[in-house]
């Protein structure tokens, strides 16, 4: 198989890695980990000419206590949590579904600007023998003005780590809180709310990729398919649009995909794996962009475009 040419790829991890490299952990655990066991500090934000330090009239520079690197320029009116938000919102889930703490991931993005942790919230669900789909939760805290804090839910299969929280009509996958000086009363969840609209959005992508799992897709298909992906999702023109269209080809031959047949299911996988894995410059530009970037956009066209297809 030749390789991907893209710009950069990152590796496509299963979801049982990270099962088994968080096992046992607590979520404050997770966090002192990987460095973001602290609260953000707010300061003045200056500009330096020459010798003389001018203020930055209603600005203010976010740090990294730890480390005292700048995470971001923020307004005034901007408000810094303490990072265990993220932990304490994954543990008053577990509770109120009355389950234990199951982590899959924690990531602290370009020194504490992005803080996230994520946590198996429910069981397996096979869509083809062999090939299962796992409920998780994220909680994303952003440190830098990066990224309001947010709670949401994506469905991510086990043999990857490429995720889906498709929007489903009058219900929302995913819940934020902006970093105002009431912060600290809004991020309360009402987990009623939450669940009720995680079981609606669950339900109904799994009965979708079934659908998707039950329609066979031929190699003309899958061009046509890969095709739509690259000039009308993805804006590619040209040459770069026969380039995607040809990397999308490989992905869907690779053991990942050819697992769970030839269908609009391994069709959908090899687009968000593409779009979630390939193209990105660094690490920390792929997890924001599959936070509240275009790589989540796209990926939720992908699965428009796989279920209009496939009916």
């Amino acid at each position: 198989m030749r390789r991907i040419n893209t710009r950069s790829s990152r590796p496509v991890r299963s979801m049982e890695e990270g099962l088994k490299r968080w096992s046992g952990k607590s979520p404050l655990d997770a966090l002192t980990e990987i460095g973001a066991d602290f609260i953000p500090v707010v300061a003045p934000a200056y500009a330096k000419v020459g010798e003389t330090e001018i203020a930055i009239p209603n600005k203010m520079a976010v740090l990294n206590p730890l480390n005292n690197a700048c995470l971001g320029i923020v307004s005034e009116g901007w408000r810094p949590m303490h990072n265990r938000v993220t932990a304490e919102s994954i543990e008053q889930l577990a509770e109120a579904m009355e389950m234990p703490v199951r982590l899959t991931n924690a990531y602290n993005v370009n020194g504490g600007m992005l803080v996230g942790l994520e946590a198996r919230i429910g069981d397996n669900t096979e869509i083809v023998p062999g090939d299962d789909v796992i409920p998780i939760v994220k909680i994303v805290q952003g440190n830098g003005g990066n990224s309001p804090l947010a709670f949401m839910f994506e469905l991510m299969r086990l043999v990857c780590s490429n995720g889906m929280r498709a929007p489903v009509e009058g219900m929302s996958a995913i819940f934020r809180c902006k970093h105002t000086k009431h912060i600290e009363t809004r991020y309360s969840w009402n987990f009623d709310s939450v669940l009720k609209n995680f079981s609606v959005m669950r339900d109904n992508m799994i009965e979708k990729f079934r659908t998707l799992a039950a329609k066979t897709a031929s190699e003309a298909e899958a061009r046509a398919f890969f095709n739509e992906i690259a000039k009308n999702v993805k804006g590619d023109k040209d040459d770069k649009a026969d380039q995607t269209i040809a990397d999308l080809v490989d992905v869907w031959n690779h053991p990942r995909q050819t697992m769970a047949g030839r269908n609009y299911w391994a069709l959908l996988n090899s687009a968000t794996e593409y779009l979630q894995h390939y193209g990105f410059r660094s690490d920390s530009q792929m997890q924001l962009q599959n936070i509240n970037g275009s790589a989540v956009r796209m990926k939720d066209e992908a699965f428009r475009l796989a279920v209009a297809m496939a009916v």
